[in-house]
C-alpha cells in the first residue's frame, strides 16, 4: 500500500520548496494497484457498468475507426483501474493497450477498446465527447455475441 506524508516527500532539487513524491516499493505493481490506492481529487473514482441496451444506445451509424485521428483524447486508465475485478469477470486488462477507437456516426461517443488477455473479449471504455468525460464501460466478448469460433 503507498501512503503520501511529508514522510515520504523529497525537496526537488530544482527548487527546495517545491515537494515530489518518491515511490518506494519493493516489487512491480501494475497501474491498476496505483490508481486503485490513489485519491482522485480526493474522492473514489465511480465507475459504470453499461448494460447490453446501454451501450447499444450509444452507437450510430456508421461507426469508424478513429484510433490514428482521434483529437482531445481522455485518460481512460484512472477509470479502468477503478472497475471492480468481478465486473471483468476473470478477464484481466492489458495495461496501456488499445485495440481500435469507434466513433459513432452522430460524433457523440468513442468506443475504446480495451485488450484483455482473452481472446475476442474487450473492455469498452465508453466515450461522453460532448460532455467530454467517460459514459460507462461495457465488457465484450465478440465469440459470445457474434458466434465467433475460438481455434486453440
Amino acid at each position: 500500500m503507498f501512503s503520501y506524508d511529508r514522510a515520504n516527500l523529497l525537496p526537488n532539487s530544482a527548487n527546495a520548496n517545491v515537494w515530489r513524491p518518491t515511490w518506494l516499493r519493493s516489487e512491480y505493481v501494475s497501474s491498476r494497484q496505483v490508481y486503485r490506492h490513489l485519491p482522485i481529487l480526493g474522492h473514489q473514482m465511480k465507475t459504470r457498468l453499461l448494460d447490453a441496451t446501454e451501450f447499444k444506445t450509444t452507437f450510430a451509424v456508421p461507426m469508424r475507426d478513429v484510433l490514428a485521428t482521434a483529437t482531445s483524447v481522455i485518460d481512460i486508465w484512472p477509470y479502468v483501474a477503478a472497475i471492480p475485478t468481478d465486473e471483468l469477470l476473470a478477464h484481466k486488462i492489458v495495461d496501456g493497450c488499445v485495440e481500435h477507437v469507434y466513433r459513432n456516426g452522430n460524433d457523440t461517443f468513442d468506443h475504446v477498446l480495451v485488450v484483455t488477455k482473452t481472446k475476442n473479449v474487450f473492455l469498452i471504455v465508453v466515450v461522453d465527447l460532448l460532455r467530454d468525460t467517460i459514459f460507462g464501460h461495457h465488457l465484450l466478448d465478440l465469440s459470445q455475441e457474434y458466434g465467433l469460433v475460438t481455434c486453440h
